[in-house]
């Protein structure tokens, strides 16, 4: 039996494998939001794909880990840990939990459901064993909410925006013995 695949849209052999999105710019959903900082001393949060400027990355994650402290002495320390809280304070404004101007704690309660759109880049690092790794991050400053004019021409999800995941849009229908698995 012969079968057919479509390889169409992956640039490399390992595309089909991977997880995480390719650099570009999406809509995204907050699927997780740790600030336990029992892992890391950071803030850890997963984003999902809904849509972007790149083809066939919905349903991606991408996590991004926000450093609350700068390990920095002195002066270089305190206005790095003002950048590092800036940061993160863009996320709560992109995500729509706090607006410019106030004050809001940000929470897994309130974080996690809320979209936003990010921009992704390709990043090089030496990890820990000196062997050279390549993922994708978040510039500094690089999320809006989705309706801001700098994201318009972004492509939207908008099963999401009006309240439904994309799978709500597929119904279900079986005919075999096992009915609703």
């Amino acid at each position: 039996m012969a079968w057919e695949v479509d390889a169409s849209e992956f640039e490399t052999a390992t595309d089909a494998g991977s997880k995480t999105p390719k650099a570009g710019t999406y809509h995204v959903t907050i699927t997780d939001y740790d600030d336990t900082m029992d892992k890391v001393e950071s803030i850890i949060v997963r984003f999902e794909v809904l849509d972007g400027t790149v083809p066939g990355q919905a349903g991606k994650e991408h996590t991004e880990f926000f450093r609350t402290e700068s390990k920095k002495e002195g002066e270089a320390g305190a206005k790095a840990t003002k950048w590092l809280r800036d940061r993160i304070a863009t996320l709560g404004m992109a995500a729509g939990v706090v607006k410019p101007g106030s004050k809001a704690t940000l929470s897994d309660e309130n974080m996690v459901g809320t979209d936003l759109v990010i921009r992704l880049e390709d990043n090089e690092y030496t990890a820990k064993d000196g062997t050279k790794k390549q993922n994708v991050r978040i510039p500094f400053s690089e999320m809006w909410p989705t309706d801001h004019a700098e994201v318009a021409d972004v492509p939207k999800n908008e099963a999401f925006r009006a309240g439904k995941r994309p799978a709500d849009d597929v119904p279900f229908e079986t005919d075999d013995e096992f009915g609703d698995i």
